[in-house]
């Protein structure tokens, strides 16, 4: 086989499949956040109905945990010569005192861990 053939035809098709699994792997990275955005969210909703007397936890949760920036989820700011703690936002509820939610949304996380290629190569690593 000539070089200038696999030059010509092979590789670009090479470099095609690969652009293609790129942009697959980050579109099913992006809808994955989404959907576990959703899974809490919902998961907090039947929560509260289960719960009432514990919305404003549960409040408190999504403006300091979900939707803030982690760097900023309990408070701390970053200073010049002061690192921040980065916190999860299982530890984020954890410390704010929703311990029962966390369980929740937990469990609502786990049922979404199944992923298709090529974003289930990540899980191998």
């Amino acid at each position: 086989m000539n070089f200038k053939v696999i030059k010509g035809k092979i590789f670009p098709a090479f470099l095609f499949v690969m652009l293609i699994t790129i942009v697959a792997f980050f579109a099913q990275l992006f809808q994955h956040i989404a959907n576990l955005d959703d899974s809490r969210m919902h998961t907090i909703s039947l929560w509260n109905e289960k719960s009432p007397e514990n919305k404003k936890i549960s409040d408190l949760y999504i403006s300091k945990c979900l939707t803030s920036k982690m760097n900023n989820s309990l408070g701390h700011t970053e200073k010049a010569n002061h690192k921040s703690d980065l916190v999860g936002i299982y530890d984020c509820g954890n410390n704010m005192g929703a311990n029962k939610l966390m369980v929740e949304i937990e469990r609502s996380d786990r049922s979404l861990k199944t992923l298709v290629f090529p974003l289930s190569i990540v899980n191998y690593l």
